[in-house]
């Protein structure tokens, strides 16, 4: 049955794909009546502003609001907005960037509360990334009686890994736990799939043999990812295997980029392969020709890779120990010593494609959010 359904998160940028956006696009893809309130800021860029967004829902963006990194305190009165749509379900996601939290007040107490909580809602999973300075002592000298507010109001909670079901339980009310579910992030499956055809499109259209591996890495290339010091683990491998290709895409505009690229490029690689920075389309275009998706540290793009049932080599991370089963759906490794064995064993490694893309159809986000709704229904 369709649900009126309202998401609340502090950023929408339909380009990028994170989790906000993937929740609204497979919502709608399942019929039901999506809004989004927002902020109108970019995540990574304090200086970029978004207007609405045109497509199967409306997104409504704030646009007086104070912001103190990436903390938002709505400065706007949105009662006419609550009562106007009157959702039946709220989705509030990572409620410690303030906005989601704040907004909170405005529900109406028949709408169903589910509060959606990241792995770096206290300490940043990435060393150093640009930002978050600071992020434990907030968290301990305010956010932390904020969660505890949230799990008040909600209905049922969704922790993206079994790490953030700890911290949560950790500092949470007593009875938190009979709400709190680990369904982990996922992919919206209209937009990220298996599919022969396209695996054997792509291959072609980048001069790829049977013989040849394509070895591939989907991100953003931004300050705080180490991705000189990542390819420098793989380079010996690469130069001594010219039959495996590796494709990192996700090269945009700003400096930072401009020269991670350039560096790059200096190690003069035959078989690495540096792209731009991709819309989910095409991505699903890279999974899918990908033999190996490769991975230095915890990401959506893990589960996206995961759609078209490429084999994911992934670090055995607390945030990422739910996601695999080790050499069934892909492998873990524990050091760069590790990741280096991995490699060398993949010229006589082999699997089910469509078999492993069935097993991982659980992290599709229209599994997931049947469930959820399913269970507060």
């Amino acid at each position: 049955m369709s649900k009126k359904i309202l998401i609340l998160c502090p950023f929408f940028e339909n380009h990028v794909g994170y989790q906000e956006v993937q929740f609204a696009d497979a919502l709608a893809s399942m019929g039901h009546t999506v809004k989004v309130l927002t902020s109108d800021r970019s995540n990574l860029d304090l200086t970029k502003r978004y207007e609405d967004y045109s497509g199967k829902y409306e997104v409504k963006r704030i646009k007086k609001s104070l912001r103190i990194k990436n903390t938002f305190y709505p400065k706007e009165d949105l009662t006419g907005f609550f009562l106007n749509f009157s959702p039946q379900i709220v989705f509030s996601l990572l409620p410690g960037s303030g906005l989601p939290f704040f907004l909170l007040k405005y529900v109406n107490q028949n709408s169903k509360v589910i509060s959606v909580f990241s792995d770096t809602t206290i300490d940043n999973r990435v060393a150093n990334a640009k930002g978050t300075k600071g992020n434990k002592t907030i968290f301990n000298l305010l956010k932390k009686k904020w969660y505890k507010d949230v799990f008040k109001k909600s209905d049922l909670i969704m922790a993206n890994t079994n790490e953030t079901a700890d911290i949560l339980k950790s500092i949470s009310l007593p009875d938190v736990a009979a709400k709190l579910r680990v369904y982990g992030l996922g992919f919206d499956s209209s937009k990220y799939f298996f599919s022969q055809q396209l695996r054997d499109e792509f291959r072609k259209k980048l001069g790829l043999s049977e013989k040849q591996k394509l070895l591939a890495t989907v991100s953003r290339i931004y300050k705080g990812k180490p991705f000189e010091f990542w390819v420098e683990q793989v380079k010996n491998f690469l130069s001594k295997n010219k039959n495996f290709i590796y494709l990192l895409a996700g090269f945009d505009d700003t400096s930072y980029s401009k020269e991670t690229e350039a560096n790059l490029k200096k190690l003069n690689l035959p078989n690495l392969i540096l792209h731009r920075f991709v819309s989910p389309e095409e991505a699903n275009l890279i999974f899918n020709a990908a033999d190996y998706s490769l991975w230095f540290a915890p990401s959506i793009s893990i589960q996206q890779s995961m759609a078209s049932g490429c084999f994911p080599i992934i670090p055995f991370d607390s945030t990422l120990d739910h996601l695999l089963e080790n050499k069934v759906t892909g492998f873990y490794y524990n050091t760069f010593d590790d990741l280096k064995n991995i490699l060398h064993t993949l010229d006589s490694h082999s699997y089910n494609r469509e078999a492993a893309a069935g097993i991982n159809s659980k992290y599709s986000y229209q599994n997931i959010l049947s469930k959820v709704i399913e269970e507060v229904s």
